[in-house]
């Protein structure tokens, strides 16, 4: 269940959100107390009236401007107050403005006509407001949005409004995702024409993000226009989701070295699960599995005959991600490195391969082996909350790096540095150990 509460904070107003970063932004809070102090200084070392006049109208708006956000930022004064965010289309100002000429026109005048048609646009006026009215009243609005998505594609999230008033419908209602963080945009909004008493209705809002992390989806935007377009009501409701963005897919060309020296290094058998080759046929069994039995030899033979199977042996692909940011200018290399290993794993994936992620975060070092969909998408979640760290010492010595061996090794780092050559170095005896850089798309 969901009510208008945090308009201020999900929609705020022009003058709102100008004191907001007045009082919050830390540059914005120390020229207003510089101001304020030079005022107040010259009005003390000059004795000026005037000076003393404009410190103390500063003081007390400032003081003002702070009282008005606590007010208007309780729970009480939003539920009393029911919030909106009301403005006038182009359409509305046009109206007005020929409203207002047929009032001039009819008090100069004094017909009786043009104080009819004068009466007449006022009502329209007045209808618009109260029905627009109506029909934000009594909403509750509920969103249902995926789990993950990755960075860069377009996802849809589902928003279920429903109308609990008993008597009036509800129209003409635009909704869309109140755009908080500056990553989330809205591709397409939706639109519900109508909504009966007492039932639901079901749009989708078209989203993408353009940044991975997780992502806090704070509230649903409800808008009307109904009934002539002179008013836009806008309501914002509190409808919290949480979205982890996936780190975005780049085309890696991933080609995986299959010779002799690998298969010596391989000792540990590897296999695809659900995928075999045909070895040959036997008689059947206790304990075959009667899937396999091969019913037109059988029936040929007069006895039963099971296909025999071999499992496919794997191959292996391991991400070493080095976490290590040097320098916050480098940060847009580490985003890039980021996907890099992203792109690795998930292309590794679809080609059936074993894969494995070792990385490290602030608490622990991570590792993360296995085949199927459930462990890409949790190496996939542990790239996308991955953040830069200051250099960190040999993590790499409390994972179990045997898991490795055999398999092709990419070292991935935002830029060269002396831990991607140390890691190359070390593994090097394990596996089959290349580089990946956030510097280029085409280091190799």
């Amino acid at each position: 269940m969901s009510e208008p509460l945090l308009s201020q904070d999900i929609d705020p107003t022009p003058i709102r959100r100008l004191l907001r970063g007045l009082f919050s932004n830390r540059r914005a809070a120390w020229i207003r107390r510089a101001t304020t102090f030079s005022i107040g200084l010259a009005a003390c070392i000059t004795w000026s009236k005037i000076l003393a006049f404009v410190f103390i109208a500063v003081t007390v708006l400032f003081a003002l401007a702070r009282l008005y956000l606590a007010i208007t930022a309780m729970r009480i004064f939003r539920r009393l107050f029911r919030p909106k965010r009301i403005t006038v289309t182009p359409e509305g100002y046009l109206f007005v403005l020929v409203t207002v000429g047929v009032g001039a026109a009819a008090i100069n005048t004094g017909y009786a006509l043009l104080y009819l048609v004068f009466a007449l646009l006022l009502s329209l006026i007045v209808t618009s407001g109260v029905v627009s009215e109506l029909m934000t009243r009594k909403l509750s609005v509920t969103r249902s949005a995926p789990h993950a998505v990755f960075c860069g594609e377009r996802f849809e999230v589902t928003v279920s409004v429903k109308n609990k008033k008993r008597l009036f419908w509800t129209h003409g209602l635009r909704i869309s995702e109140a755009a908080v963080n500056s990553i989330l945009k809205v591709e397409e909004e939706g639109y519900i024409a109508a909504v009966a008493p007492r039932k639901t209705a079901t749009v989708s809002v078209t989203l993408s993000a353009h940044k991975r992390g997780v992502l806090v989806l704070r509230g649903v935007l409800v808008e009307t226009l109904f009934p002539f377009a002179f008013f836009r009501k806008r309501l914002a409701y509190e409808v919290a989701d949480t979205v982890i963005v996936y780190p975005a897919i780049l085309d890696v060309g991933l080609r995986i070295e299959a010779g002799a020296r690998m298969r010596a290094l391989r000792k540990v058998p590897l296999y695809i699960r659900g995928e075999e080759d045909f070895r040959g046929l036997h008689e059947y069994r206790d304990g075959d599995n009667p899937r396999r039995i091969h019913w037109a030899l059988s029936a040929k033979h007069q006895k039963l005959l099971v296909r025999e199977m071999d499992t496919k042996r794997a191959d292996k692909l391991v991400v070493l991600f080095e976490p290590f940011l040097a320098s916050e200018r480098h940060s847009e290399e580490f985003e890039h490195a980021v996907s890099l290993a992203a792109s690795l794993l998930f292309e590794a994936h679809k080609k059936g391969y074993e894969t494995g992620l070792l990385t490290r975060t602030k608490r622990r070092a991570l590792t993360l082996f296995g085949t199927g969909r459930r462990v890409m998408l949790r190496q996939l979640e542990v790239l996308a909350r991955v953040e830069p760290l200051p250099p960190g010492g040999d993590w790499l010595a409390h994972l179990n790096i045997r898991q490795a061996e055999g398999a092709t090794l990419y070292v991935v780092s935002a830029r060269p540095c002396a831990f991607a050559q140390k890691w190359q170095r070390h593994l090097t005896n394990l596996a089959v150990v290349k580089t990946l850089f956030g510097t280029s798309k085409d280091d190799s």
